[in-house]
């Protein structure tokens, strides 16, 4: 059934598991990650240094290659400390955290790549306000080359009234962020997660060109 159900959800991308970044949270059970591994998907969330503890865990023993993790959760200073820890001992995994301000790149070790956190139509739980391009701006140039793509977790909608959400990040947030000095220059082909549960099929419905 997790099989079937994996298969399912990638079917529904297309076939494409890279257009997936399931939430370790959801299952908690390394049987469950090894499956969407053995699957192709090879990004993944997280909320906890413990959740990616277990993961890179599960990807270093079974050698799975070009995995990419996002701790999607404000962390701790000494939670961000053991993260990068960790991701110095995993050193063939990428390992990211979302910044909001300038001032969280500047206190995010080095190792760890960076995603901006963006606020999507005032949902207010976290992430820098959608309309401010220049806190946007200072994130991205803080992150450089460790810059790695946009947050932006649309979780108080549902798979209609996103689509009003993807409109400001891909007409209002994304042309406007100062690629040069990122792994992105000129190309302005910037990774986005967007969507939980809710939101899913409103996303795979989204014309995002």
């Amino acid at each position: 059934r997790v099989r079937a159900n994996v298969n399912a959800m990638i079917s529904a991308a297309g076939g494409f598991p890279t257009r997936w970044r399931p939430h370790l949270k959801t299952t908690k059970l390394r049987p469950v990650w090894r499956e969407l591994l053995i699957a192709g998907v090879r990004s993944f969330k997280c909320a906890t240094v413990r959740e990616a503890t277990l993961l890179l865990d599960l990807v270093s023993e079974e050698k799975f290659d070009g995995v990419d993790l996002l701790v999607a959760y404000p962390l701790s200073r000494p939670n961000v400390l053991r993260l990068a820890e960790l991701a110095a001992a995993h050193g063939d995994v990428k390992v990211a955290v979302l910044c909001e301000d300038a001032q969280g790149v500047a206190d995010t070790p080095q190792g760890l790549e960076i995603w901006l956190d963006v606020n999507p139509l005032h949902y207010n739980r976290t992430g820098a306000p959608a309309e401010n391009a220049d806190q946007h701006a200072a994130v991205v140039a803080a992150a450089g080359a460790r810059f790695a793509g946009v947050h932006y977790y649309d979780g108080h909608l549902d798979s209609t009234s996103c689509m009003e959400a993807y409109d400001e990040l891909v007409k209002s947030v994304l042309p406007r962020l100062p690629l040069d000095g990122t792994r992105f220059g000129a190309a302005r082909e910037v990774p986005r997660v967007t969507s939980g549960t809710p939101t899913f099929e409103g996303a795979l419905r989204y014309d995002w060109q």
